[in-house]
Order: C-alpha cells, then sequence, then structure tokens
C-alpha cells in the first residue's frame, strides 16, 4: 500500500472508536445531509448550512419532524450545529475498515470479488436508516452507500444542488456525477437530483437521466432572501443589522477560489488576474470592490493566512472589502451587487437569480472549459469571458451602468410546487 492510500485510509478511520452513536439517533419523517463545509453561515450561535437549514426550517414550520446526518468524518459538535444534528463516525470508521479487510481478503486469496459481496458501509447506512425510519433523505452530494442502503429500504434520495453540476458537453462533471464514482451498474445514485434552475435540470436530464430524474426546486438560500412571502424570517431580517455593507458607489463583487497542493488538499486562494489587479488598483477608485473569500479558506488552519494576504495586497485601498462581503449571506451581499467577477465560481449562477451579469477569468487554454460551464448563461449574454485590460474596462463600465430587472416569480411559485410535491412522498 502506497503512503497516499495509507494517508486515505487514515482520514477514513477517523472517529472509529466513537461509541453509543446509533442510541442517541432519534426518528424523524425527513432525514436532512450535508458536509461540515455546508455549515458556512453562523445563524443564533450556530453552524447553519445555507442550503438544507433553509430546507429545515420550511419542513419544521410545516409541523414535519426533520433531523440531520452530518457527514462523517464530521468534526464540528453536534452541539455547535443547527437543528437536531447527528454524527455518526465511528459507525462508519468501522465499517469502513471492515470493507478494507475484505478486499484485502479478496486479493490475498484471490478469491473471485462476487464471492464475498459483503459492503459492510451500506450494512451501517442500512442500520442508521432503520433507526432513523426517514421517509425521504434530502441533501447535498449523498454518498452512493447511502443511496444503496435507501434504495433497499424504499426510501427516496434526492439531492440538492451544490454549485456547477456539469457542463454542456456531459464531459465535465462535478465528483459526484461522474460515471468513475457511481457507474453504470450499481444503484448508487439518488432517485432525484433537485436543480438550482431549468438550465441545469436540462443539462442533467440529457447527460444523467439514464440513472436519475432531474427537477427544478430552485435555489433555497437565495429564494429565501427573495421572497416576500414569510416577513417574519428573523434569519433574512436580522442580516441588515448584522452586516454593514453599504457603499455610495457601485459595487463590484469577486469571488474568489482556493487552489490545492500536489497532494490535492486546500492550499490558499487563487489570486486575482494581474489586469484585474492593476485595475482596481489604478482606476477602480469610482467602484467599492467586494471580495469574497470561499467558505473552504474561512476554515480554521486557512483563514487567518487569506486575510493576512488580502491585507498584504489591498490594505491600502479603502474602496475594497473582504472581511464583510465573506461572512455575510451571499443573497444579501448580491442583493447589493452591480457587477461580478471571478475565475469560475458557480456565484455565476446565482449571481444571475438577481439579474447581475458575471465576467470570468482564466488562461487561454481553459477558455473553451468556461464557454462549456456556462453555455447557456452566455447565449443569454449574462456572462462573458474576458479577455484582457480594455475588455475588463469596457465590461466593468457598460456592466455597472445596466441593470437588467429580475422576476423570480416563476421561481418563487416553483418552489412552493416542488415543496409540496416533496411532502407528498412524506404524507403517503
Amino acid at each position: 500500500m502506497n503512503s497516499k492510500n495509507i494517508t486515505a485510509l487514515k482520514d477514513k478511520l477517523k472517529g472509529f472508536f466513537s461509541m453509543g452513536e446509533m442510541k442517541r439517533l432519534d426518528q424523524a419523517e425527513i432525514l436532512l445531509w450535508c458536509h461540515d463545509i455546508n455549515r458556512n453561515y453562523t445563524y443564533q450561535g450556530l453552524k447553519y448550512s445555507s442550503i438544507t437549514d433553509s430546507l429545515n426550517d420550511r419542513f419544521s414550520k410545516m409541523g414535519i419532524s426533520v433531523v440531520t446526518i452530518a457527514r462523517p468524518y464530521s468534526e464540528i459538535s453536534e452541539k455547535k450545529c443547527y437543528g437536531h444534528v447527528y454524527r455518526v463516525n465511528g459507525l462508519i470508521a468501522r465499517a469502513v475498515f471492515l470493507d478494507y479487510i475484505i478486499r484485502v481478503a479478496i486479493k490475498t486469496i484471490k478469491s473471485p470479488s462476487e464471492s464475498l459481496k459483503i459492503f459492510f458501509q451500506i450494512i451501517a447506512w442500512e442500520r442508521i436508516l432503520k433507526k432513523i425510519k426517514p421517509k425521504i433523505i434530502i441533501g447535498i452530494e449523498p454518498i452512493k452507500e447511502l443511496c444503496i442502503a435507501a434504495n433497499n429500504n424504499n426510501i427516496y434520495t434526492i439531492d440538492v444542488q451544490h454549485g456547477v453540476q456539469i457542463d454542456s458537453t456531459g464531459e465535465y462533471a462535478g465528483h459526484f456525477y461522474r460515471m468513475s464514482y457511481r457507474g453504470r451498474e450499481q444503484k448508487g445514485w439518488p432517485d432525484f437530483v433537485a436543480c438550482w434552475d431549468q438550465d441545469s435540470t436540462k443539462l442533467l436530464t440529457k447527460h444523467r437521466s439514464k440513472y436519475t430524474k432531474p427537477i427544478t426546486l430552485g435555489h433555497p438560500w437565495a429564494l429565501r432572501f427573495l421572497s416576500n412571502k414569510d416577513k417574519l424570517d428573523l434569519l433574512v431580517n436580522e442580516v441588515p443589522t448584522k452586516y454593514k455593507l453599504e457603499s455610495n458607489l457601485p459595487v463590484i463583487l469577486y469571488s474568489l477560489q482556493y487552489s490545492r497542493d500536489s497532494s490535492g488538499n486546500t492550499d490558499s486562494f487563487i489570486k486575482i488576474p494581474s489586469e484585474l489587479d492593476s485595475f482596481i488598483k489604478n482606476e477602480g477608485s469610482s467602484y467599492t470592490w467586494w471580495l469574497r473569500v470561499h467558505p473552504q479558506l474561512l476554515r480554521e488552519g486557512f483563514r487567518e493566512d487569506t486575510f493576512d494576504k488580502l491585507e498584504e495586497l489591498y490594505s491600502g485601498y479603502n474602496n475594497v472589502n473582504w472581511y464583510e462581503a465573506s461572512y455575510a449571506p451571499l443573497p444579501y451581499v448580491l442583493s447589493k451587487t452591480a457587477l461580478h467577477l471571478t475565475r469560475d465560481s458557480s456565484v455565476v449562477k446565482e449571481a444571475a437569480y438577481f439579474g447581475i451579469k458575471s465576467g470570468l477569468f482564466d488562461n487561454p487554454p481553459m477558455h473553451k472549459r468556461l464557454s462549456n460551464l456556462y453555455s447557456e448563461l452566455i447565449n443569454k449574454e449574462e456572462v462573458e469571458i474576458i479577455i484582457g485590460y480594455e475588455h475588463i474596462k469596457n465590461f466593468i463600465y457598460y456592466g455597472c451602468l445596466k441593470s437588467t430587472k429580475y422576476n423570480n416569480n416563476q421561481k418563487l411559485a416553483n418552489y412552493e410546487s416542488t415543496l409540496k410535491n416533496i411532502l407528498k412522498i412524506v404524507n403517503k
């Protein structure tokens, strides 16, 4: 076994000796699922998952029982998380270890893999599901073992979109939609994928409809801020007093992304392109610049270094802000933004909800990939690939002048309708 495999196995065995997890599990009609990194907001002093906890709040108000499983291997204490959250690190770590022993045994005795058809991770998830007894599982990227266990027990699974799932060619897909991960021969696909918009639904239907059924739900977090239905929403109402994001100048948002080191681990943020950096420092005084740090870099161990680097680059420019722009809810930030720039962040799609154009920056060899990622929005002239300093100047000038009116009534109506259809499953 090489060092990379040993490191991967060690990561998967975190929490191996955590005991008593099964006893703590409560029954619920809906089981939510999310990773620690998805808890990218703080509400009532607790870690809050913008997408799944928005659904949590909606379902709870309807009188439906909801619990959340933190995707292994979660490091955040249940007490620090919003809602009824359970960690099952130990249960799954021990199952991973047993699966590893089986694989080693098959290789050692050179036995056909079909002769040892036992998967302890699936068995572990089935035990968990039989204790909780959900009628449906909804979450961000449910893993294949959980989907198989749910399928074996006639429980529906819904993956809620998180970022760009697939490009127009079908060749570039997020990890959980790659055929190398789920494959054509096994049952580890979610029953449904709840997409943010019609364009995403169409692309996923075109390239993955043999394996899962894409539906258009809408973006739970964005629509929460765009809706006037619940004027007593405490979370939405507290935001303007919690974050002082005001400007007398047009606001340009730049979504920073993170890089990886040679081992594939999170390293640092990808710097703003040099030509845009020059524009900000030399000709950008007529605008307010909000630099939004990726949630991955707001974690302990990355946050201080990231802010220090931004301080070094832009501390001399009073019109550049990165702290509150990174922590405030993205929909609130976008509601005050005139234009959006990024390398290729999926914030492009969220900006489109607010009628905000996006400019994309990447090296020329990657332009075709960008075109395939955002082909529909490029065709609608809501996104441009930026090439050169003059293009930056013109895009910013005309982009900030032109205000696109957006009407989300249809999206809001579709969101409510889809939620009602989900409840029909629960009420069966």
